[in-house]
């Protein structure tokens, strides 16, 4: 705005406001890259990398410019100093929203946080952002919700791997079924359920005894030391005493995918976390010999599944310090995860 005149019209006072384009942004694939023909930087959050913010946004050290993207993709208003993140405005002062989040999707049953509707991203603004006001989500490389117009939800991505936001339920459920099975390999030995188990187990736990970057997937160096090794755990969940969980065989038929896990513990005050959770594995096999479920008796393919449910067992299980950092990642990222870092010369 450059202007702003006053002049009555009757008994009436008017007002004509002058406005001039100051800022030209450009856009490629959807992202900022330049305004005004320089180029724009963002951090792995979106905020700009020419500022320095404190973690919900303030201004840290010598600030840049209002009236551009500062903060978290969110542009800052001069005026108000407040932050637009187009379904809402954001304090970055406060550390909260200036009204309630009318996006129904982002509260979940089981995720407390999210029933505060002018919470920032569930506390956590080091590891996440929310574009739009709406809900919470993680980078665009691990949860491509950011950039959605109706997916995920401050509930749904809080749901944690293998879960989702069910609106209908109001509640997290299980992705179906995740891992999907694995094409048939050769020379697979005749088992079932429970005689299945050794052949998977061994190699799944000489995949983390033998493979520093797949140990490094679950959880913490502190958490791993003081009681969480993966190694341990899932002893203790497919052979042990069973304090973090157990492990079952049903047929989940043919859409059911290759196992599930989910929490049967009790749950603690942190949202979708638990003291135990129990693995599901599917009985079902394929007539056409297509797919290999756990039944084909593949060990490789068998431990993959068992390190894969593993991961899904971090996320829920409190204390256990989370798999590899994060509580949001896709299904596939997963098994590319635990293929190349536990399984880099394949599954055979």
């Amino acid at each position: 705005m450059t202007g702003a005149d006053l002049f009555y019209r009757g008994d009436k006072i008017s007002a004509r406001l002058t406005a001039s384009t100051t800022q030209t942004a450009v856009f490629f694939g959807g992202k900022r890259v330049a305004v005004n023909g320089a180029a724009f930087v963002p951090d792995r959050l979106g905020s700009n990398a020419a500022g320095k913010f404190f973690p919900y946004g303030e201004d840290r050290g010598t600030p840049i410019a209002n009236d551009q993207v500062k903060y978290a993709t969110y542009t800052r208003d001069s005026a108000t100093g407040l932050d637009y993140a187009e379904q809402r405005y954001y304090s970055n002062q406060f550390g909260r929203f200036m009204t309630a989040d009318q996006y129904v999707a982002s509260s979940g049953a089981k995720a407390p946080q999210s029933w505060n509707r002018y919470t920032y991203v569930l506390g956590d603004p080091i590891n996440f952002k929310d574009p739009t006001g709406r809900f919470e989500c993680g980078d665009d490389e691990d949860f491509e919700a950011c950039d959605d117009d109706g997916g995920g939800g401050g509930g749904g991505g809080f749901c944690g791997v293998g879960f989702h936001f069910d609106p209908a339920a109001g509640d997290c459920e299980p992705d179906g079924g995740e891992p999907q099975p694995q094409p048939p390999q050769p020379s697979a030995p005749t088992c079932s359920d429970w005689t299945c188990m050794p052949a998977a187990f061994s190699r799944a736990v000489q995949a983390l005894t033998l493979d520093p970057d797949c140990l490094n997937l679950f959880g913490s160096a502190n958490s791993r030391a003081n009681g969480w090794n993966p190694v341990n755990v899932l002893t203790d969940i497919v052979y042990g005493s069973n304090s973090h969980g157990s492990v079952s065989f049903s047929n989940l038929g043919s859409s059911g995918g290759a196992a599930v896990t989910s929490p049967s513990g009790r749950f603690g005050i942190s949202g979708l976390i638990t003291n135990k959770v129990t693995i599901t594995i599917n009985e079902y096999t394929d007539p056409t010999g297509a797919l290999a479920y756990w039944n084909a008796g593949y060990a490789g393919v068998n431990a993959e599944l068992l390190l894969h449910e593993l991961a899904h067992a971090y996320t829920l299980l409190r204390g256990s310090g989370g798999f590899n950092g994060t509580r949001f990642i896709s299904d596939a990222k997963l098994d590319s995860l635990i293929q190349a870092d536990c399984f880099p010369g394949g599954l055979n």
